[in-house]
């Protein structure tokens, strides 16, 4: 019902049938609106999605740089992160 209600006023979306308590999806679809306002615009959330990413980016760079560092043959006091004087 919810979607032919959105889709007849004509509005852009995806209308998802599921358990709100469980997260369990059974079905989604898009009203006919939604392709031509995704071409128009992209993705409305692409900038919350790129800020969402961007720490885990930057916590796997680090760790990535921790393996290498520790996998390294050179000696300690030029593998070390941090020096203090």
């Amino acid at each position: 019902m919810a979607y032919i209600q959105i889709s007849t006023r004509g509005i852009a979306g995806r209308v998802i049938n599921g358990n709100s308590l469980s997260l369990e999806v059974f079905e989604q679809s898009y009203t006919a609106a939604a392709p031509v306002f995704l071409g128009l615009h992209g993705d409305p959330f692409a900038k919350q999605k790129d800020a969402a990413r961007r720490p885990a980016q930057a916590e796997e760079e680090a760790r990535a740089r921790t393996r290498e560092l520790l996998r390294s043959t050179a000696p300690v006091q030029d593998r070390a992160i941090w020096q203090c004087d």
